[in-house]
């Protein structure tokens, strides 16, 4: 069994982790867009997920805050709607905040075991304080949900909603449930997370011991290196500095912070971070380097430092160091920062994506030195899939320009398209792309989701068209005549059937109607683009129909109420004058309805036209009788 496989069978024993999934992570219900095979997605998804969701040790430390660090103030509102800090909640002594969420295993325990806590010690100097971490949109659902489990339990203390995430993102939290133990200066005095049953106990002794000003009963095993007070002061002023955006003063603080405690690792790895983000590839990687030197096997060191290697193309080295992380025992936050990375970042630098190597238009952020990076970050993220923004937000961060071939514009500039029209086509407005799109590629056209024919004309067969059909009346077009299908029609004459259900020469959705925005009513265009040229389609809406206008024809009129009979049917008209040769052969032609047989091209040519003409005129006329 390898490594995968091995982290996957000790996860799996938790329970149903498919059902788990299904029913919790933000993965929309289409399997199609996955960019990598099943068992390796399952892999990044397995993982990812329970090193937030699962139990984990006593001794897992939140990421990147230590007992004796400070963490961040924050503000959140109560189920009443009520905004509430830190501040306006802390108790005299002690502080206990509680990340949960309904679906966690444990939370409710933890939350009753800190309502005992509370009416006990309330009086006494503490205070306690629930975060709810439900997920990244709180739907009025999940907040009905999360206020019955409090009435349920009977919570006196407040319960804070954690819209987005945020606090839950800024206090590195790595498990549900999460305690953090502070004391009114917002410094950790103690950490747990997962709510082991030995670790509650100790907790809650820890607890009682400070309150009552006495040693705890049992000696509390502090997992890891504790580092000097005086470097953890200035580690947090480091980060309080680059929280300001004070750039050169974190700097400062953090090799200050490296200076008075050699053993500390953190402030290397935060250096690390602050020369990467800055494009200082070489310091970054020694301060990388330095943190490894002082613990080879953090986890946070081996993968970032990894990640950089394999982008700057030293492959092997890189893949070594984040084969290495995820193999480190009993820290589970390797599973959050480098399975993800190793299991999509280095398949696809190795060209293992089975899935967009077989499609047959692939998206094209594959072609970037970023490959999967270009939209997803491996590590964490506020938006589903590891999107590194919003979805539309991030399509629109590419399509916000014309891209061309040959002379010819392929893709338009769909950002200026969206401004400049107002009528948006729901999935535009949902701002969901992948409604139509798989966004890592397909075998269709654009990379639709379903097929959709590719030409302005194509014979009609409802196959063809099973990308507008998973929302539009699939029989739109079957029915020469109805009354209930369609509002598109002259009478009882089905206007749709006559534009696309034909065996040849099918107008598709396309010739009329603009797929992503339009400023007119159904989604009409402006105008029929035709070859190269675009034919104005002049649309004017009636009460009971409407009319068009479309090219060099005369109006088509139509009326649901009152069949128009005389739609404006046009003779065809010779482009040549009487006179003599070829020309006036084409005008003896016409007049005597006789076949094409003159002695010139042009003469045939004009002929052929003309019959063309005549056969539409005679078609024309024929209906406008029905």
């Amino acid at each position: 069994m390898d490594v995968h496989e091995d982290i996957v069978s000790k996860l799996t024993r938790e329970g149903d982790m498919m059902k788990f999934l299904r029913k919790h992570s933000k993965l929309g219900p289409r399997p199609a867009a996955v960019f990598l095979s099943g068992k390796r997605f399952t892999l990044v998804m397995v993982c990812f997920l329970s090193c937030l969701f699962f139990q984990v040790p006593a001794g897992a430390n939140l990421e990147g805050l230590y007992v004796g660090a400070q963490v961040p103030d924050f503000s959140l509102e109560d189920l009443n709607g009520q905004s509430l800090s830190f501040e306006d909640l802390s108790g005299e002594k002690l502080t206990m905040v509680i990340f949960w969420a309904t679906w966690s295993r444990n939370s409710d325990k933890a939350l009753a075991k800190a309502q005992k806590l509370y009416t006990d010690y309330k009086e006494k100097g503490l205070k306690v304080i629930a975060v709810n971490a439900e997920g990244q949109q709180l739907t009025a659902d999940k907040i009905t949900a999360v206020s019955s489990m409090a009435k349920e339990l009977g919570l006196e203390y407040p319960v804070l909603l954690d819209k987005g995430l945020s606090v839950f993102y800024d206090y590195g939290v790595i498990a549900l449930p999460s305690i953090v133990i502070m004391d009114p200066d917002r410094t950790i005095r103690y950490q747990l997370s997962g709510y082991p049953i030995v670790g509650s106990e100790e907790m809650i002794d820890f607890i009682v011991a400070q309150i009552e000003g006495r040693a705890p009963k049992e000696s509390v095993q502090r997992k890891g290196y504790q580092p000097d007070k005086e470097a953890l002061r200035f580690y947090n002023m480091g980060k309080n500095a680059l929280k300001s955006n004070d750039a050169a003063t974190a700097e400062m603080w953090f090799k200050k912070s490296a200076e008075a405690d050699l053993k500390f690792v953190q402030p290397h790895i935060s250096l690390g971070r602050f020369y990467a983000e800055r494009d200082q590839a070489s310091k970054a990687q020694e301060q990388f380097d330095l943190a490894l030197q002082k613990e080879p096997e953090n986890v946070v060191a081996l993968c970032e430092l990894g990640m950089m290697l394999v982008k700057e193309d030293k492959f092997e080295e890189g893949k070594a160091l984040m084969q290495k992380a995820i193999t480190v025992e009993g820290y589970y936050p390797s599973c959050f920062y480098c399975q993800s990375s190793y299991l999509s970042y280095i398949p696809g630098k190795e060209g293992k994506m089975e899935y967009v190597g077989e499609v047959k238009v692939k998206h094209a952020g594959f072609e970037t030195d970023k490959l999967c990076l270009a939209c997803h970050d491996p590590l964490v993220s506020d938006y589903a899939n590891q999107l590194i923004m919003q979805p539309a937000e991030l399509c629109l961060s590419c399509h916000d320009r014309q891209y061309t071939h040959d002379g010819k514009v392929v893709v338009p500039d769909m950002k200026a398209i969206l401004k400049q029209n107002k009528v948006h086509h729901g999935p535009i407005k949902q701002n969901d792309c992948s409604a139509c799109h798989v966004p890592h590629g397909s075998n269709n056209f654009r990379m639709l989701l379903e097929p959709f024919p590719e030409l302005f004309y194509a014979p009609y067969q409802a196959s063809n068209y099973k990308l507008c059909f998973m929302c539009h009346q699939n029989t739109i077009a079957d029915e020469k005549f109805t009354t209930t299908l369609t509002r598109f029609r002259n009478g009882n004459q089905n206007l749709h059937f006559v534009h696309v259900n034909k065996s040849i020469k099918g107008r598709t959705c396309r010739a009329c109607h603009d797929v992503h925005a339009t400023n007119n009513p159904k989604h009409l265009r402006d105008a029929v683009p035709f070859g190269g040229w675009e034919l104005p389609i002049g649309f004017e809406k009636i009460e009971t129909g409407g009319k068009c206008l479309p090219g060099c024809h005369k109006a088509f009129g139509y009326d649901r109420g009152k069949q128009v009979k005389k739609r404006y049917c046009i003779p065809p008209q010779s482009p040549y004058k009487k006179g003599g040769g070829h020309h006036a052969g084409f005008n003896w032609a016409m007049e005597g309805g006789t076949d094409c047989n003159g002695n010139s091209s042009s003469f045939n040519k004009g002929c052929f036209e003309y019959y063309k003409l005549l056969d539409r005129y005679t078609e024309c006329i024929q209906n406008s009788r029905k």
